[in-house]
């Protein structure tokens, strides 16, 4: 979950930042925790396939609260 507060902290200074260099840093500090979101996203997708875990809820919350996170930044970056 910090994961996720950190990315749309990311997104918000990048709709604040007023400068371009500063804009183009933000998006690439962006891309990157997207990417490790992403990898955790996977994880979660084989420990949810695995016959180990039996309560399954908790990751199916936080592999909805990744795909929510990435959908609101993919679909709403600024321009």
């Amino acid at each position: 979950r910090n994961q996720s507060f950190l990315i749309l902290g990311i997104f918000s200074k990048i709709e604040q930042a007023t400068n371009q260099s500063q804009k183009e840093k933000l998006e690439g500090e962006l891309k990157k925790e997207i990417k490790k979101l992403q990898r955790y996203r996977d994880q979660i997708k084989t420990w949810h396939s695995s016959n180990e875990v039996k309560d399954k809820k908790a990751l199916q919350e936080s592999r909805k609260l990744i795909e929510t996170v990435r959908n609101k930044t993919t679909f709403a970056r600024p321009l």
